[in-house]
Formats: C-alpha cells, structure tokens, sequence
C-alpha cells in the first residue's frame, strides 16, 4: 500500500513539473513575438546574471550549440544541489531552454532572449 501511494505522489509531481514546463513555454513563445524584454524580465536577468558563478556556467552553455548537466558538474566543481539552483535561476529568468531524456538534462542557451537582453542593455 504504502509504496503504490508513493508511486502515485511521484507520477503527479512529474506530471505537475511537466505542465508547468510546457505552460512555461508557451508563455515564452507569446511573450518573445514582440522581441522586446518587459521591465520584470530584463531585472530578472540582470539578477541571475549578478551571480559570477551563473554568468560563467551561461557563458560555457553559450559555447555551443546545447550543454549536458553531467558536463557542467564536471566543468564546475560545485555540488548538484548548487547546479540545480544555478540553472533553476537561470531558467526562471529565461535565459535557458532545458529539455529531460530520461535521466539526462540538455541544456540550451535562449538566444533571442539573450540578443534581446543586449539589445535593451544597450539603450542604456
């Protein structure tokens, strides 16, 4: 009994992750049609990139074209409770594009939202 209820906790916390992700999404693709970050967005970003940490894990994902986590944890010796809460801040901010296989995460640098980010640094 006991473990069947755990079964059905851990399928609709997976469930609940993936609708958030996917309503995450959405938002993002209705949100970059007008190219331009709001005012909440761009100090979201210039907050997660405050972190020197976070900018130079951004910095390695940027480098190509999609990073895994196993290669960011062996990149940064930091616990993966930390490159959990790195990229989760990341991610929040809008800066990442995660996508789960199975156990593994790839992780993609959100260009448009960085080019946009720059380009309203930039008006400065």
């Amino acid at each position: 009994m006991h473990g069947s209820l755990c079964l059905r906790i851990h399928r609709q916390a997976e469930f609940l992750e993936c609708a958030r992700f996917r309503i995450q999404q959405v938002w993002w693709c209705n949100h970059q049609r007008g190219r331009e970050l709001r005012a909440e967005q761009f100090h979201r970003i210039t907050k997660a990139l405050a972190d020197p940490r976070r900018y130079e894990i951004l910095r390695h994902i940027a480098r190509g074209d999609e990073a895994a986590c196993s290669d960011l944890r062996c990149e940064f010796p930091i616990s993966a409770a930390t490159m959990s809460h790195h990229l989760k801040e990341l991610s929040n901010a809008g800066l990442l594009e995660i996508r789960k296989e199975a156990k593994f995460m790839h992780i993609k640098l959100r260009r448009k939202v960085w080019q946009a980010y720059l380009a309203q640094l930039s008006k400065l």
